[in-house]
């Protein structure tokens, strides 16, 4: 899955996306699949098979201010950009990606409608989500 495709799934289906939703609807539906990967590798780990959750869309995300961030998925956002197929607008005081000349994005199934689930959902509400969820995600060792 490439993080082109998860931008272009996002803007197409949402419209008008704050920088803010985009890294936070991409985590929040990595995150899903992520616990569903954990409980299935504590499952196998029972009959002795050793298996490291990871993330659907292969991006990896750092912990930032707001929440979970990608520099991957932020590199494919500016690609696009620079392509044309997303164009950076002004509006409300803030900065938002608008579909340019958008190609059809690549996601299928399952991954797109837990992403749908968190499109129509305000950018307070998304960031309040992942800050929640990322304490899980990103578990500091104890001292």
């Amino acid at each position: 899955m490439k993080p082109e495709d998860i931008a272009r799934a996002i803007v197409s289906i949402r419209g008008k996306t704050s920088r803010v939703a985009m890294h936070k609807i991409a985590f929040l539906t990595d995150y899903e699949f992520y616990l569903r990967r954990l409980l299935s590798s504590i499952a196998l780990s029972k009959f002795g098979y050793k298996v490291r959750p990871k993330t659907e869309s292969g991006l990896n995300y750092y912990n930032a201010k707001l929440g979970p961030f990608s520099t991957r998925l932020q590199n494919a956002i500016e690609r696009l950009i620079e392509s044309g197929e997303l164009e950076e607008v002004f509006e409300d005081g803030r900065f938002l990606y608008a579909p340019g000349e958008l190609k059809e994005h690549r996601l299928k199934g399952y991954f797109l409608e837990v992403m749908k689930k968190y499109i129509g959902l305000s950018d307070k509400r998304l960031v309040s989500l992942a800050l929640k969820r990322s304490r899980y995600f990103f578990h500091e060792p104890k001292r």
